[in-house]
């Protein structure tokens, strides 16, 4: 009702291409609740949770958090480490499980299997990093 606020100006992939979808289709409720900007990534992610360790896809990125794809979800409130590469820099973080998708949820079928991640502790110098990436991702989707 209130219009767009993002172009897509070049071919985009499908993780890209759900992101964008996704973001005009959220609700304000949701929208309000985020204190960051995100932007979308496809990014090969370590993840430590609950004693297990597993390989998944970071698909979702903001200063304060991420959504990563994995097949097997730890539950909400669940200790989690992160690992990946952005711009040449490791970065680790850790966090903790605030948003589990299953794919079961009928109100959000266009929702990848993963988890959303609200970040505790990550060094100040990745946060810049990350900053400065989503500035720069973002730009590709405004006119």
């Amino acid at each position: 009702a209130e219009g767009a606020d993002w172009a897509l100006w070049a071919p985009l992939d499908d993780s890209e291409l759900r992101f964008v979808v996704n973001s005009a289709m959220a609700l304000p409720y949701e929208v309000a609740r985020r204190t960051t900007l995100r932007a979308p990534t496809s990014l090969v992610t370590s993840v430590s949770a609950a004693g297990r360790h597993a390989i998944g896809n970071l698909s979702s990125l903001s200063e304060g958090g991420a959504f990563v794809e994995l097949q097997d979800l730890p539950s909400r409130g669940v200790a989690i480490g992160l690992g990946f590469t952005l711009n040449d820099m490791t970065i680790e973080a850790e966090g903790r499980v605030v948003f589990v998708s299953s794919r079961a949820h009928a109100w959000a079928p266009c929702f990848p299997r993963g988890v959303g991640v609200e970040f505790s502790e990550i060094h100040p110098d990745a946060k810049e990093v990350i900053h400065r990436y989503i500035k720069e991702r973002l730009a590709e989707f405004t006119p």
